[in-house]
């Protein structure tokens, strides 16, 4: 069940467009989050990223990531940006495809007042 609800989790991050997960865990647990969910200890690049941002760090904690950009997400997103650039197509996803946006700053068509 909880493998369910994790991949629930992880499907709605990657449509906020997530790149990475990361958790601090008790050494304890490594192991479980590294086998059962697919975690990784965390990479020295993605650390100095993190260094920038406000995180909150328990004494004796371990960081672990999880990417959820694959390798053929990445790449379609990619195509998929820059053909949203040059508007020759709408921007697609995984499953779903974004709508355009309708500008709502329009006057609204003015009534004859011949009546």
């Amino acid at each position: 069940m909880m493998l369910k609800l994790f991949a629930q989790i992880e499907s709605a991050l990657r449509m906020l467009n997530v790149e990475n997960l990361v958790i601090p865990s008790v050494p304890e647990l490594v192991p479980m989050w590294v086998n059962k969910y697919g975690f990784t200890h965390i990479e020295s690049n993605l650390m100095t990223e993190l260094i920038k941002y406000n995180t909150l760090m328990f004494p004796s904690a371990v960081r672990l990531h999880k990417s959820l950009v694959t390798h053929a997400a990445a790449s379609a997103a990619t195509k998929s940006d820059e053909a949203n650039k040059n508007g020759t197509g709408p921007v697609r996803g995984k499953g779903y495809e974004k709508l355009a946006f309708f500008d709502l700053n329009l006057e609204s068509p003015k009534e004859d007042d011949d009546a």
